[in-house]
């Protein structure tokens, strides 16, 4: 089993995370992979609070999700943040 967590609050998320699995009788997972942010110009990291996030299931709905699959897969990095 994995877990996909985010670089910015990877102890919470991974803690929490794997209490819960053993709460639930769960076996704890073995990889954590940490994503990079997306970034908006500049190299600001996107978030809701700021304002400047594009909501996917607007381009899902627009380009259909296996183009919105193969753009995530294609240019956004699994380590790094990607513009």
């Amino acid at each position: 089993m994995f877990q996909i967590a985010g670089k910015d609050n990877i102890r919470p998320q991974s803690a929490m995370w794997q209490t819960m699995l053993m709460a639930a009788g769960i076996k704890n997972t073995d990889v954590v992979y940490i994503n990079g942010h997306v970034t908006a110009d500049g190299g600001v990291k996107m978030s809701k609070t700021i304002g400047n996030v594009i909501d996917p299931s607007e381009v899902v709905k627009k380009y259909g999700v296996d183009a919105f699959r193969y753009f995530v897969i294609r240019h956004l990095s699994n380590h790094e943040d990607s513009t």
